[in-house]
């Protein structure tokens, strides 16, 4: 009986031993890697699986069935081969209408701003402030302490990035008693085989003293009775300004509910990202509130289309 007793637990520890090896064969040798690197060992890693496991699976195939696969990954190269080349062509033609678009914004910079010969009533004064404040989505970002700063703002324009897929925005502000950047920019890089947002930068505001309108000063009581003090604690609170300091983009192994929360926070910070740049082309329609009529017919268009699908 006891030597019926030792075999399975002998078993037992060899399976252990068995699965522990398993296991080291999959783990990366611990070294001071930061998290990224960490992630790229990984992501190669299981890169390496899935392409033994496609072999494995090709070697399984009979050969008339793996003929035909062969033909059809042929096929399959040709048909990338014409999307990056589709891509490349669509790229040259918005750079293309880009550059013709700029003398235009140009001008209407001129007239916004205006120049010193029209004196005290010179330009469009509140031009960008009133046309963001027209779209009802970004209006619900722009604070009431925003709207003064932003009244100091001189033109907003967007570029296709060259090097990646994406746009950036800029910016420009003339002088004025809240910070010191003439411009600031947001810009967004997109994956180059799908639409996926892959990173997101903003910039340093470089804000004057008591002027950071992305924080606010909140006063406090501490202690009890006689003896409680009032203490000052700065908080951050809601701003347009906080539009230039988006959350970083998770990586894979975080905690998955707040990469949740933050990946909701950098799409909705993405789709603000196109607002405005949809403002921004058709500036003088959300200026005179024409786009916001346009807007609002776009809606009852599809609510119809969706009582008639009812």
């Amino acid at each position: 009986q006891q030597q019926q007793q030792q075999q399975p637990e002998q078993k037992k520890d060899n399976s252990k031993k068995k699965s522990g090896q398993e296991q080291k064969q999959f783990e990366l040798p611990v070294s001071e890697k930061t998290r990224a690197e960490e992630q790229q060992d990984v992501m190669k890693l299981l890169s390496q699986r899935y392409q033994e496991h496609a072999s494995l699976f090709m070697d399984s195939l009979s050969t008339q069935v793996r003929n035909r696969v062969e033909q059809l990954q042929k096929l399959q190269k040709e048909q990338s081969a014409l999307a990056q080349e589709r891509e490349k062509k669509i790229l040259e033609i918005r750079l293309q209408y880009e550059a013709k678009q700029q003398p235009l914004y140009k001008n209407r910079r001129a007239i916004v701003v205006g120049n010193e010969s029209e004196g005290a009533d010179r330009g469009i004064p509140q031009f960008w402030t009133t046309a963001l404040q027209r779209h009802p989505e970004i209006a619900e970002m722009i604070s009431e302490d925003d709207k003064d700063c932003l009244n100091y703002l001189q033109d907003i324009r967007s570029s296709i990035l060259k090097d990646k897929k994406g746009f950036s925005l800029e910016f420009e502000f003339a002088t004025n008693p809240y910070f010191t950047n003439q411009v600031l920019t947001k810009s967004y890089e997109m994956g180059e085989d799908d639409d996926m947002l892959e990173k997101c930068v903003g910039c340093q505001i470089n804000w004057k003293p008591n002027k950071n309108l992305t924080r606010k000063i909140v006063e406090k009581k501490k202690g009890k009775g006689a003896q409680a003090k009032v203490v000052k604690k700065e908080e951050p609170c809601e701003s347009f300004f906080c539009f230039f300091s988006p959350p970083a983009i998770p990586e894979a192994g975080g905690d998955e509910e707040e990469d949740y929360e933050i990946a909701e926070i950098i799409e909705a910070d993405f789709e603000m990202g196109v607002l405005i740049k949809q403002v921004l082309m058709n500036a003088v329609e959300w200026y005179d509130g024409s786009a916001l009529a346009k807007l609002m017919e776009g809606s009852d268009d599809e609510d119809d289309e969706d009582e008639d699908d009812e």
